[in-house]
């Protein structure tokens, strides 16, 4: 209920159906008028007319006999652009007591802001202002779009799962419409969905496997597109298991370019070496070679540039945690 001076004398509006409206107007005479909205539509149509049916009189029911001009005046918002900023009035003068009926016709597609007003000769009332969207009848989809549409990756050695991955997306569609935007998993194992009912979702907790999820775009009409998102997750790489380790049981370094190298076949390729520990037949150390060793060659039968006599030695092959590979026995022959 509100109420206005004698300035802005009420108006009484009943909005029966679809743009169907009977106005209330109080006598030219009252100290005050009252507008009163039993009752309105608005929203979303799919024509582009309507009559408005109006009946003044005042508050015991005797109709108004002073002749009563009524305007339909709106904000017209069309093609999602912005409002047009002059008002447009239709004035229609009308006597009663016979019903004025008034026809709107022609209203091209977009969002309408409208009120009614009537004036009785030096009063004046006005309904308050409501929204009417003129739309098409086949209803226009939201339009909708993704960041990206697939993830691929992988899960981190030292987790159980992937902790969390963002997706993302957006939707418009026609002016007259509201969209909103939710996010559904169709398959896939178990998944943590955050904000879900947002264009932006956050996926915790994400177990390694196959998923579609779809961002749904629904309009208020019921309109609804979706837009489908794969994610990968893979298991971790498995390490390739290390080198078979092949060792020289004998070997003679006497420059004949035949087997001059002790070789351990396969120590190249391996990168977790950091020690040979050779051994002389008495158990005394006589040191350590160190990687690279090119072409698998690890001891030219030498000490500290000195040829070593013939006999068996041992070696000790050590990773980088100073943990024991292998050991073993060599033969050298002069």
């Amino acid at each position: 209920m509100l109420r206005s001076s004698s300035i802005y004398p009420g108006l009484k509006c009943v909005f029966v159906m679809g743009l169907v409206i009977v106005l209330h107007i109080l006598p030219a005479n009252a100290q005050d008028l009252i507008i009163d909205v039993v009752s309105k539509f608005e929203g979303n149509l799919t024509v582009s007319s309507g009559t408005l049916t109006l009946r003044v009189y005042d508050s015991f029911g005797t109709d108004v006999t002073n002749t009563v001009d009524v305007f339909f005046e709106y904000y017209a918002k069309q093609n999602c652009g912005q409002p047009v900023k002059n008002t447009i009035t239709y004035p229609f003068g009308v006597s009663n007591p016979d019903p004025i009926k008034v026809t709107i016709s022609n209203l091209t597609e977009g969002v309408y802001f409208y009120r009614l007003k009537a004036v009785s000769g030096s009063l004046s009332a006005y309904t308050q202002w409501f929204r009417l969207g003129i739309v098409k009848k086949d209803n226009t989809l939201p339009v909708a779009s993704v960041t990206t549409t697939s993830i691929d990756t992988v899960r981190d050695a030292n987790l159980k799962t992937v902790p969390e991955l963002k997706l993302s997306g957006t939707a418009t569609d026609d002016c007259t419409d509201t969209v909103s935007i939710y996010w559904e998993k169709i398959s896939g194992p178990a998944a943590t969905l955050v904000d879900d009912f947002k264009g932006n979702l956050t996926l915790k907790d994400v177990a390694e496997g196959d998923y579609v999820f779809n961002m749904v775009a629904k309009d208020d009409r019921g309109g609804i597109t979706r837009v489908a998102v794969t994610v990968i997750v893979r298991p971790p790489p498995v390490p390739p298991p290390p080198p078979t380790l092949t060792v020289m049981k004998a070997f003679s370094p006497n420059q004949d370019s035949i087997d001059d190298w002790w070789k351990v076949t396969g120590i190249s390729a391996l990168t977790d070496v950091s020690e040979v520990q050779l051994i002389n037949q008495f158990g005394q150390p006589m040191g350590s070679l160190k990687p690279p060793f090119i072409d698998d060659e690890v001891w030219d039968g030498n000490q500290f540039g000195k040829p070593m006599p013939e006999g068996a030695y041992y070696f000790i092959i050590k990773d980088k945690n100073k943990q024991e590979i292998k050991r073993g026995s060599i033969l050298l022959v002069r």
